[in-house]
């Protein structure tokens, strides 16, 4: 509010705690429920407290880095499920009046525990395709990361053929230390 110009992005879990070591079945049974509606209070209230803070266009990202088994609400022990409950989620966010949110997909660079396209939960659900970027494997360069599967360049044709722009929430370094040229 104080920065009518400035703009609210907000990462999202689907599943709390979502950065605790969860079984692949344990998050199979989780992202069913969601599925199913047990979560729908949860983001009926978050976007009810966004629209009434003044927030009504901020961008939310559930679920980032689906693709790899860092998080809970990861998408690989159910990709069919994953989808459906972030279906699900944008329909109860986007039913409360006010709101002008945008969702966007974003996956972790690269070739990880899924492939990132198979957790895309359709045009209708997502507003933005983007994705987390940082200097690791695999890949030693950024050319690598740009040609890898499921990388940069891979994104940019991706959110291309679906009439979406990009994103890059996450950019940073992490394996490769102080990286100037990357960054």
């Amino acid at each position: 509010r104080a920065n009518p110009g400035s703009l609210l992005v907000l990462n999202v879990p689907l599943v709390a705690p979502n950065e605790q070591e969860t079984s692949d079945s344990d998050v199979a049974a989780l992202l069913r429920a969601g599925a199913a509606g047990d979560n729908d209070y949860a983001f009926q209230i978050l976007a009810e407290r966004l629209v009434a803070d003044g927030a009504a266009d901020t961008i939310l990202i559930p679920a980032w880095e689906m693709n790899g088994t860092t998080y809970a609400d990861r998408c690989g022990p159910d990709p069919t499920a994953w989808k459906a409950y972030w279906q699900r989620v944008v329909t109860v966010m986007r039913s409360v009046p006010g709101q002008r949110f945008r969702f966007d997909f974003d996956p972790d660079r690269g070739p990880d525990a899924i492939p990132w396209t198979q957790c895309y939960p359709g045009d209708a659900y997502v507003d933005i395709i983007g994705m987390d970027s940082y200097d690791k494997e695999p890949g030693a360069d950024f050319t690598d990361y740009v040609d890898q599967p499921d990388g940069l360049a891979e994104q940019v044709a991706f959110a291309a053929a679906h009439h979406k722009p990009i994103s890059y929430p996450e950019w940073g370094n992490f394996e490769y230390g102080d990286d100037p040229a990357y960054v």
